[in-house]
């Protein structure tokens, strides 16, 4: 017998509230973070989460870790070479003139000018603490009434030499800055051990960025089809990230925990490709530009790491030293100091967004967790040599709030507390000229 409409409407009906109340129940679920270690549902984070990997296709997404003011054309991040710290970008360059003009043609005689060295963490220092400055430096008798002139030159994957570098060459320009601020450490530990890892000198520039622009002129098939399946993924990021924004399913945990699901599979297509590639980029068939005074074959791969941490370890204090002896010998005041690492055991109590933040290179993680200690006890030793480096590690040890952004970087509240203790640092420096 024909099931009659009324019938029929029912059964859909209550198939309808069916799958409503399932949809409520698994909102209900998602909303509790406890059933979720480490996965804390956040809908401002998840709605900046899927910002971030919308812009992963262009040049838009540099700009969190680069010196970028506002209302930059976002081409003008984009990777150019560089003669002192492998590469840099247009808008760099252009600092770079401009500064140079404004030190030949004497406008800085009415300021107070600050050159900030370092890599994406004094990047994101000097972008979110530049308005600020002014403020809190104008309460230090050695700046007064001038206005604060920071020129950021920092960059993402930077690390020493290549600030020493950047030093030299700005003071080779005819710069006259009134104070130097170096912020470092993390990377000259991370960066270090990954281009061991892949068979390129731990001295050198990160394999990632510098690898690309030293082989310029002789890229293979092999790198071009690792390159493409990196572009590929990360396209496909984007496009499920920016579908995600236009229906807003940040507003619901359900859909937020699904999205991520979803773009964890091009995620790690990504990271595998990227992977390859830094391989591929540090083979022993690749340019001698490339690897750098660095024989892999001498080295195991067991070793590789420990041997780039303990030459990332090397480099970084004789590049304080010799930055130390420059600014000594022009009368230049220095503020150098390490970042914090949430890895670094002891630096921060980690919250539970914190936690779920830290996706970061487990390598980079593992030669933070390594190399902090000895970075610490490098700072000892040159404290003995009368050379002062900050250490800036240790300074959220006692804090609970979120402060990073990942394991490395950290919110605008975060840099706000570390730009508070530089000024303090920066206090005592300027007292003692």
């Amino acid at each position: 017998m024909p099931t009659r409409p009324s019938s029929r409407r029912r059964k859909i009906g209550a198939v309808a509230l069916g799958v409503l109340a399932a949809l409520l129940a698994a909102e209900g679920v998602c909303r509790i973070n406890r059933l979720f270690p480490g996965k804390v549902y956040s809908p401002g984070a998840m709605l900046t989460y899927l910002e971030n990997r919308a812009a992963v296709t262009n040049y838009g997404d540099l700009t969190r870790f680069t010196a970028a003011p506002p209302g930059v054309d976002p081409s003008e991040h984009r990777f150019v070479p560089d003669p002192w710290s492998g590469w840099t970008s247009p808008l760099q360059v252009r600092r770079s003139e401009q500064g140079t003009r404004w030190f030949r043609d004497g406008a800085h005689e009415d300021t107070f000018d600050v050159v900030l060295l370092g890599g994406s963490f004094a990047a994101q220092f000097g972008n979110d603490n530049h308005p600020r400055l002014q403020e809190w430096l104008a309460s230090i008798p050695a700046v007064g009434s001038r206005t604060v002139e920071l020129w950021n030159l920092s960059a993402a994957a930077h690390k020493q030499p290549a600030h020493l570098h950047r030093l030299t060459g700005v003071l080779a320009l005819g710069w006259k800055p009134d104070l130097v601020v170096c912020i470092d450490g993390y990377n000259d530990l991370a960066i270090s051990a990954e281009n061991a890892s892949v068979g390129v000198s731990p001295v050198y520039p990160s394999a990632g960025w510098w690898g690309s622009i030293a082989r310029a002129g002789s890229v293979d098939v092999i790198a071009l089809d690792l390159l493409l399946e990196m572009r590929v993924a990360q396209e496909r990021i984007a496009s499920r990230a920016r579908t995600g924004l236009r229906f807003e399913i940040w507003r619901s945990a359900f859909l937020s925990r699904l999205w991520i699901t979803w773009l964890s599979a091009p995620q790690a297509q990504f990271r595998d490709a990227r992977d390859r590639h830094m391989a591929w980029v540090g083979d022993e068939q690749s340019s001698i530009a490339v690897r750098g005074p660095y024989d892999p074959t001498e080295v195991s791969q067991k070793l590789a790491f420990q041997t780039g941490v303990t030459a990332g370890l090397i480099a970084w204090t004789d590049a304080a030293r010799s930055m130390a002896a420059i600014c000594a010998q022009r009368g230049l005041p220095l503020v150098h100091a390490i970042q914090p690492g949430l890895d670094d055991v002891g630096s921060k109590p980690a919250s539970a967004e914190e936690r779920r933040a830290n996706n970061l290179r487990p390598q980079w993680r593992e030669a933070v967790l390594v190399g902090y200690p000895l970075l610490r006890e490098r700072i000892e030793e040159l404290a003995r040599e009368d050379v002062l480096v900050h250490d800036g590690s240790r300074i959220f040890a006692e804090r609970t709030e979120t402060l990073y952004a990942d394991g490395c970087h950290l919110n605008a509240r975060g840099y706000e507390l570390y730009g508070l203790q530089v000024v303090e640092w920066i206090r005592g420096a300027l007292s003692e000229h």
